[in-house]
């Protein structure tokens, strides 16, 4: 095998990984689109963001001054508390204060976000 047919062969293998790269992301795009969509959004709600695994509550003021990045990983954060069932939790988990629990819950959501890349 000469060097044109080695360096074809590396390129048909990079050409693979992103083509196999692109179909996960778009799958993950479209789950997260989904859980999206089945939300209410709620325009007005006074801070940020935040949900309550029904709906998405959008602060009007909030979101002019961000970021197209910082909409986009708000929005994320806040659907991937609706997939981790964290709104369920803490209508149920009595052990923590409110306050408390959703620290916890943001850990957890920020850092799944951070590995996703």
């Amino acid at each position: 095998m000469n060097a044109i047919d080695k360096l074809d062969a590396v390129m048909d293998k990079a050409r693979d990984l992103v083509e196999h790269g692109t179909a996960k992301l778009t799958e993950k795009e479209i789950f997260f689109l989904n859980m999206f969509l089945s939300m209410e959004i709620v325009w007005g709600h006074t801070g940020t963001m935040a949900t309550d695994g029904k709906r998405l509550y959008v602060g009007a003021k909030w979101v002019p001054k961000q970021t197209v990045q910082t909409i986009f990983f708000v929005l994320l954060h806040e659907i991937m508390h609706k997939v981790l069932g964290h709104p369920l939790m803490m209508a149920t988990d009595k052990r923590y204060s409110p306050s408390q629990i959703n620290v916890y819950m943001d850990y957890e959501v920020n850092g799944l976000i951070v590995l996703m890349g």
